[in-house]
């Protein structure tokens, strides 16, 4: 029988048959892929229960997911089996920062010198000799002298009484040249054994100081000013990467197979020095990704009621739902909207697809019956 050669293949076995991993792992194939078009065609796709997405009131860029469990464009089925934490600020910077954490070399603002990265909270926070592990990083957009000019950074952030307190000074004669980047450190140059290279380094840290944690709030704004006291430069960090600006994203979940329990490939006698492994098993699981855009699979529409009218009264065909994109297959669980304070309004039912289980379909079908007219008794002349 012809076929475009698109069909699904599943192995053929028969005796003294010499199976090779390709023939095991197609058979695995086979079934998973069936699985994928009886949910995309019989089911469909989108939220099946659960999966509520509400944000930290002290951190509107971690989302707490409750449990649930969903089928995504492409069929596959994703569970979360217990309340995740995701933090959304990575994600969130690139859909609407103003910088990717690492600057393209082209990409020069219209100020003498950016502001590009801070490492605002360090692992070594707390170790007195990690001070140079606090660092502001800049960039210049042209040859300039920085002597005098000042680095700020804000106390108290976040409150009413939150004020800007001066960071460093670059020293007089500090001369830069157009792109060259560098960075403002916490601590001091002694203590400083193993600095970046192919950067410049300046330390807050005079004479016998060690430094100082001064970065201390996970908001911090950085802000730079010439010595008549021009702002050159403001910006907003969370950690070590710009606050996000005013703008939407949207929080999604995706499919993600994890490889576990590497095993040895040969044996023993066979392997070279060292061993080689392969893994063994693979862990079904899921992901959370930041969207800048909604999903193409999201934006098509469902049927309206009067065709779906006509397709259970047999007044017209079925058509296959739309096929979606091999990197379309995740489902949003929320859209989520910051204002130019940072704070967010968040919607996790606007662009959320419902998929409804034929339990609920039942009953919701129940509610719709009328009730039978209880039964009229004869009339006893």
């Amino acid at each position: 029988m012809a076929n475009n050669g698109t069909t699904l293949l599943r192995p053929r076995y028969f005796d003294r048959q010499q199976l090779r991993a390709d023939d095991l792992n197609l058979g695995q194939s086979y079934l998973r892929e069936r699985l994928r078009r009886h949910n995309r065609h019989l089911h469909g796709w989108g939220v099946v229960c659960g999966l509520q997405v509400t944000l930290n009131p002290d951190d509107p860029y971690r989302a707490q997911i409750q449990p649930g469990y969903a089928v995504t464009p492409l069929g596959d089925e994703v569970e979360v089996a217990a309340p995740v934490t995701f933090d959304m600020t990575a994600g969130a910077a690139l859909c609407l920062g103003e910088h990717l954490p690492c600057p393209h070399p082209e990409d020069i603002g219209s100020g003498e010198v950016n502001i590009i990265r801070a490492n605002i909270d360090p692992p070594g926070k707390d170790v007195r000799t990690a001070y140079n592990e606090e660092w502001v990083e800049l960039r210049a957009n042209e040859d300039l002298n920085l002597g005098g000019w000042q680095v700020f950074h804000t106390i108290r952030a976040g409150t009413q009484s939150e004020e800007y307190r001066r960071y460093y000074t670059f020293p007089g004669g500090t001369t830069v040249v157009a792109g060259e980047i560098f960075r403002v450190h916490s601590g001091a140059v002694a203590q400083h054994a193993d600095p970046e290279p192919g950067l410049r380094h300046f330390y807050v840290a005079t004479g016998g100081q060690v430094g100082n944690w001064r970065l201390n709030n996970n908001q911090e704004r950085i802000q730079l000013r010439t010595p008549e006291g021009r702002v050159v430069a403001t910006v907003r960090f969370r950690g070590d990467v710009l606050a996000p600006q005013p703008g939407t994203i949207y929080l999604a979940i995706c499919p993600h197979d994890e490889t576990i329990c590497p095993t040895p490939a040969l044996p023993a006698d066979c392997a070279p020095p060292g061993g080689t492994y392969e893994f063994s098993r693979v862990r079904e699981g899921h992901a959370f990704a930041v969207l800048c855009d909604l999903p193409p699979s999201h934006g098509q529409p469902l049927p309206d009621c009067e065709t779906l009218e006509a397709i259970i009264c047999g007044q017209a065909h079925v058509p296959c739902p739309p096929a979606a994109g091999a990197d379309d297959n995740c489902v949003v669980l929320a859209t989520i909207t910051y204002d130019r304070e940072g704070e967010a309004t968040i919607d996790d039912l606007a662009d959320r697809r419902q998929l409804l289980s034929e339990a609920l379909l039942l009953a919701y079908a129940r509610c719709r019956c009328e009730e039978p007219p209880p039964p009229t008794l004869p009339t006893i002349p």
